[in-house]
């Protein structure tokens, strides 16, 4: 609220936090706003209005509509921007595709979709990561089981041994659900410490569920 009259005036301000996001800003185009939504009726109206597939509004790091699209799961979306012939591996300023959005996300559906309409799963960021990189560092192990899957040889069983690279998306699953299980033991024996000193002969219902858990 401004100038203090009766009439108070309100100003829309973006939200800082989510900086490569369309919402509140007014000079965003449509489609790209539409697809940042999700909007798939709108998206289709803003294709028939002939709107550029490619444009990457300003201050959006050189994101476009397939960008923020692909990187909140909109599938239906990607799927009308790709049969309007939007490149399916145009890059962001820091060389960001698509499939670089989805696997940061954990978009696997997405994931799918782009991996089917063939994309390129080797292009770089600037900082040197790949998509199966990002999903790798993002602990996303169903993106990493999907890509595993798509780069197997065909007729090789699900089983196989990845890559050693590859591997690393493995280890570090299993080294969060390890550390997760210690500190979900040490509040168990934290609570039941306390409970032993205060309430020796209480029933410990809160207790016996979190030790349900652990099984």
């Amino acid at each position: 609220v401004v100038d203090g009259g009766s009439q108070p005036v309100w100003r829309h301000r973006e939200r800082r936090h989510t900086p490569r996001t369309a919402l509140g800003c007014a000079s965003v185009p449509v489609l790209y706003d539409a697809a940042d939504r999700g909007d798939w009726q709108e998206v289709k109206r803003a294709l028939a209005a002939k709107c550029d597939v490619a444009d990457a509004p300003l201050g959006r790091h050189g994101n476009t509509a397939l960008h923020r699209a692909a990187a909140n799961g909109h599938a239906a979306v990607v799927k009308e921007l790709l049969r309007a012939r939007a490149d399916i591996d145009t890059r962001t300023d820091e060389s960001w595709t698509a499939f670089h959005c989805a696997c940061h996300s954990g978009q696997n559906v997405v994931v799918k979709l782009l991996l089917h309409r063939g994309c390129n799963t080797a292009i770089e960021t600037d900082s040197g990561r790949t998509g199966l990189d990002v999903a790798i560092a993002r602990f996303h192990d169903h993106v990493f089981r999907i890509l595993e899957n798509h780069h197997a040889p065909r007729g090789a069983e699900r089983t196989q041994t990845p890559p050693k690279r590859e591997k690393q998306v493995l280890g570090r699953v299993a080294e969060r659900q390890r550390w997760t299980q210690f500190l979900l033991r040490r509040h168990v024996a934290a609570i039941e410490s306390s409970e032993s000193e205060s309430l020796s002969g209480a029933p410990m219902s809160a207790l016996g569920m979190q030790r349900a858990a652990l099984e």
